[in-house]
């Protein structure tokens, strides 16, 4: 069953940043006990097979290696949220924190997030994603939750293309570091594209974005030595038993795909 994105979660994106819904720019948010965060973007969640969620990313002005303070004002955040994400109807959130000051412009995509995500269940009750036993109320101060490990090789299914694909993944702490290497015929000759990534795990939330493109070949080859600009943006969700990845990737404004990266 495929779902549209509700006018509600794009209405409540507009709220949540007060700019149109997916818009780069911040507004300052106040929250409980004086503390204060920059909301950098706000938009649709959307994973296939599911209703739409909300998505906040937001600048918490403290290190995102401060996981305990991250939690607080996560759970500040969506006690804010909460009466709007009840009265339209959404049932899952993901609060990202980034290092993107407000109004820094990123050269080579090297912002990180770290996120933290929340579903109401069939009682009504929000709990951390992949933890039934642990409610929002015990988040704020706890300590960190496990990242899966997700480091190895991936097929990647939902590509354009008969060809096996796969993503190699390097993982350090919630850091990833990703390749996709394949071949391609190239005005005759035969060359190697590597598309590199970097990317964060929290939770179940993989996000992947590319940072640099080539195409090796023969050195006679006109298309050796070219770089690839377009960016790929993947936002994906791990399956229970962690061994698959879903979720949509933005193939540089041109179309949306979505990607099955299994092992």
């Amino acid at each position: 069953m495929r779902h549209g994105i509700p006018w509600s979660a794009v209405a409540l994106a507009s709220a949540v940043a007060a700019m149109p819904a997916g818009g780069q720019s911040s507004t300052v948010q106040h929250l409980s006990a004086g503390d204060s965060i920059a909301v950098i973007m706000a938009g649709p969640a959307v994973v296939p097979h599911r209703a739409p969620g909300l998505l906040v990313r937001f600048y918490p002005y403290a290190p995102l290696t401060d996981t305990t303070r991250l939690g607080d004002l996560a759970v500040a955040l969506w006690q804010q949220l909460m009466p709007r994400l009840d009265s339209e109807g959404i049932g899952w959130l993901v609060l990202q924190a980034t290092d993107q000051a407000p109004g820094q412009q990123l050269t080579i995509f090297r912002a990180h997030n770290y996120g933290f995500v929340f579903e109401r269940g069939a009682d009504g009750v929000w709990r951390r994603a992949n933890r039934p036993d642990f409610t929002l109320d015990m988040l704020a101060g706890s300590p960190t939750l496990a990242v899966p490990n997700l480091a190895g090789r991936w097929r990647i299914t939902g590509l354009q293309t008969t060809e096996l694909v796969y993503m190699s993944l390097a993982q350090q702490g919630g850091d990833l570091r990703g390749e996709i290497a394949t071949h391609r015929d190239c005005r005759g000759k035969d060359v190697r594209v590597v598309i590199e990534f970097a990317g964060t795990v929290a939770a179940h939330v993989v996000d992947l974005w590319s940072t640099t493109g080539r195409i090796e070949g023969e050195f006679v080859n006109p298309c050796s030595n070219a770089e690839l600009v377009r960016r790929l943006e993947f936002h994906g969700q791990i399956a229970d038993d962690e061994k698959k990845i879903i979720g949509p990737v933005d193939l540089a404004g041109v179309r949306i795909d979505t990607w099955t990266l299994s092992r």
